[in-house]
């Protein structure tokens, strides 16, 4: 709550967007660092990972486990809604090039903490694409599976 009130002083409205993307983990960031009362210079999404992964700033690794936790409260909104009771695949540039904070985050806790639909969000597997050509490889799929027929 203190973060969304931070970043309501930025913004009219903090949607997910504004927290689960590069910018993202920068406004967690700036948040952060006003609720912590520290004044340093803006660093980019790129830096404040780098630092995390480096253990050199405590707001920086604080920001990167808040931004996988909201992350996976996001991945679990949408599974419920979508009814991906088989699964989720996680994509995209920062899970991919930092899959190690992703795996030792907040992700699954965030993913399953449903109230209610914990213990149908416990059974929904999340995995990450480490393909570098995700949707190349699904078309050329397709694709053998239409000259097959």
């Amino acid at each position: 709550m203190d973060i969304l009130r931070a970043l309501r002083q930025r913004f009219d409205r903090v949607s997910s967007e504004r927290l689960v993307s590069g910018p993202g983990v920068e406004n967690i960031y700036w948040a952060l660092m006003r609720i912590h009362g520290e004044k340093r210079a803006h660093l980019s999404a790129a830096e404040i990972f780098t630092a995390a992964l480096e253990n050199t700033d405590p707001v920086a690794s604080e920001a990167v486990q808040m931004f996988f936790e909201v992350f996976g409260q996001v991945a679990g909104d949408l599974a419920l809604t979508l009814g991906a009771e088989d699964g989720i695949l996680v994509a995209g540039g920062i899970s991919k090039r930092y899959p190690d904070l992703l795996k030792n985050s907040g992700f699954r806790a965030g993913f399953e903490n449903k109230g209610r639909y914990r213990s149908l969000m416990e059974r929904i597997p999340t995995q990450l694409i480490l393909h570098d050509q995700p949707g190349l490889l699904g078309a050329a799929y397709c694709a053998l599976k239409l000259y097959e027929a």
